[in-house]
């Protein structure tokens, strides 16, 4: 299995930025983290079952106004 991540700007490895990672779990539920902070109790997390993922994030980047409103209607 692997992760997504997600971030708004280019990314130069190493990134070192916040993220958004989006990662499946063994327990067929899937993990949003993001990344923002090295502390780990002080990062947003959800999870989701898999029918919930797509309007997971699209929430995520409505709150974080990372994409515009019209291209999450499209």
């Amino acid at each position: 299995m692997f992760d997504l991540c997600v971030t708004q700007t280019p990314v130069v490895y190493p990134y070192m930025g916040p993220l958004l990672r989006v990662s499946p779990r063994l327990d067929g539920l899937v993990e949003f983290r993001y990344i923002d902070t090295p502390q780990e109790e002080k990062q947003w997390v959800r999870v989701e079952r898999p029918e919930q993922v797509v309007s997971r994030l699209h929430a995520f980047l409505r709150q974080l106004k990372w994409v515009s409103e019209d291209l999450l209607r499209q």
